[in-house]
This record gives C-alpha cells, sequence and structure tokens, in this order.
C-alpha cells in the first residue's frame, strides 16, 4: 500500500468521524482545499508533508473514533522537523525532531529508528 493511499484511508475516516467534508480537510493539512482530490487523481507529495500530515491526523484525532487498522498511528513525539529544520541548511542531522523511545515486551526502538511510527 502507498503512503499516499495510507493517507487518503485517514483523511477518509478523519473527514467521517469529524463531519468534515474532504476539501476542508485538504485545507487543514496542507492549506490547499484541492490537495487530497489532487492525490486521489494520481498526484503526489514529498515525504515531508505526508509525515506532517499524519502527525497533525493522529494529535487531532476524535478519541471516540477508531484509527484506521491498516495504518500505523504516529505518536506525538516521532513530528517531523518543520521546514527550515533538519538536513539541509544548517539543520541539526537527520535525527532531527525525532526524539523519545519507543518500548515494547521485546525491544527498544528510537522513534528514528521506527520511522516516526509504532
Amino acid at each position: 500500500m502507498t503512503l499516499v493511499s495510507q493517507l487518503l484511508i485517514v483523511t477518509d475516516a478523519f473527514s467521517r468521524a469529524r463531519g468534515l467534508s474532504q476539501s476542508r480537510v485538504a485545507t487543514l493539512l496542507f492549506n490547499d482545499g484541492k490537495k487530497l482530490a489532487l492525490l486521489r487523481a494520481g498526484g503526489d507529495l514529498v515525504t515531508g508533508s505526508y509525515e506532517r500530515a499524519l502527525c497533525w491526523l493522529s494529535e487531532n484525532w476524535p478519541e471516540d473514533a477508531p484509527w484506521p487498522s491498516e495504518v500505523r498511528r504516529p505518536h506525538a513525539f516521532a513530528r517531523p522537523p518543520e521546514i527550515g529544520e533538519g538536513s539541509g541548511e544548517g539543520g541539526r542531522g537527520e535525527d532531527a525532531g525525532h526524539a523519545g523511545t519507543v518500548t515494547d515486551d521485546t525491544a527498544a526502538v528510537t522513534a528514528n529508528d521506527a520511522g516516526g511510527f509504532a
């Protein structure tokens, strides 16, 4: 499953749970009411936009609605760096924006090792 299809699954569920149009959700996520329609039509987006959108959705997810089981939910601490942070143009390197540790019964994994998702 592509990242775009995962994002569309989550935005569809969010839209239904909040009673919002896809255009409104696209505006909240990308400041572009047409972005989700463009993605459905085969458009693409950069990884940082995907990560920021999924983190925003996770942080604003309705407590009474289940997160789609086929898409891994990001944790709040795995928020990607803002534009201008991280590697490139004097940033802090590839670990920028990834802090904290995820633990389970078998191993400790840093957010960066888990790709920001657990």
